[in-house]
């Protein structure tokens, strides 16, 4: 443990010594973390129940972004939410929900420590999403939906060398989800490439 905690100090310690950082303001990137279809469990069930429901699955994403002005990006997005699994009350039907979502945020990200390299944000944007319905049995008739809503995100992230960086990031996909009008809710990791 004290030698991880040592390899850690000294990377940071190298990372934050570097000159800063001179790049196009353009980035490309991607990641991944679990996702919360909310509302969906609650609504089939509200509708006549079921054997059983996982509302918690693992999305991806890949983005594109670019500073416009200081510490203010422009971000497109698209996300594949995963999927919610729902069994039918005696197991006479299944059907899984995959929300896929493409998204434009406007993003605010403001230095903290480091040299400029540990960075808070925030982002506030519309999203277009295309939620899938593949029922069988008695879902076999279902239908998913498509729509325009909103979206906001937060998170942290570190630019430790020269063309990568690292996020953590919270989003939220107003409505995404359809049932019941339920939002997807995503924690994820990415990477960052900037050129």
């Amino acid at each position: 443990m004290k030698g991880l905690l040592a390899g850690l100090a000294l990377l940071l310690a190298a990372s934050t010594a570097m000159a800063q950082f001179k790049d196009s303001g353009w980035y490309v990137g991607g990641g991944a973390g679990p996702t919360y279809l909310q509302s969906v469990c609650d609504g089939f069930q509200n509708a006549g129940g079921y054997e059983g429901c996982d509302d918690t699955s693992v999305g991806w994403r890949v983005l594109l972004g670019k500073k416009v002005y200081k510490y203010t990006f422009l971000e497109g997005e698209y996300t594949d939410a995963g999927e919610a699994n729902i069994v039918a009350p005696g197991n006479t039907g299944t059907i899984a929900i995959n929300p896929r979502i493409a998204s434009l945020f406007l993003k605010f990200q403001v230095p903290v420590a480091f040299q400029e390299r540990l960075g808070i944000y925030a982002k506030f944007g519309g999203t277009y999403y295309d939620t899938k319905y593949d029922g069988t049995g008695v879902y076999s008739g279902a239908e998913g939906d498509d729509g325009l809503d909103t979206a906001i995100g937060a998170g942290v992230s570190w630019r430790g060398w020269e063309h990568f960086s690292i996020l953590f990031e919270w989003e939220n996909f107003n409505d995404a989800a359809v049932v019941q009008n339920g939002d997807v809710n995503m924690n994820s990791i990415s990477v960052l490439y900037h050129f």
